[in-house]
């Protein structure tokens, strides 16, 4: 197994997002979209849905950066699904 090295501890705190319902729908587990949700993301602008995700992932890689498995558990700012849904 390869150990993930990379150290840039530039990572967004605040990001800015063209809508913030974006971050709601993608912060939920897959299963639980609603079909109003998912058709709504579907119909969003491609290359703007890219950008969104991609401030999503970095946002989130810089909440998990540095924390143990415990400390990721309990950490409330942490979400699970962001970036499996982003991709």
């Amino acid at each position: 197994m390869m150990e993930y090295t990379h150290k840039d501890n530039d990572y967004p705190k605040e990001i800015k997002l063209s809508n913030s319902r974006i971050e709601e729908i993608l912060r939920k587990p897959k299963g639980e979209f609603t079909l109003d949700e998912a058709a709504w993301l579907l119909r969003l602008d491609a290359d703007e849905m890219r950008r969104n995700c991609n401030a999503l992932i970095l946002k989130e890689i810089g909440c998990q950066w540095g924390k143990s498995l415990e400390e990721l558990r309990h950490n409330k700012n942490v979400n699970p699904f962001v970036i499996y849904n982003c991709r």
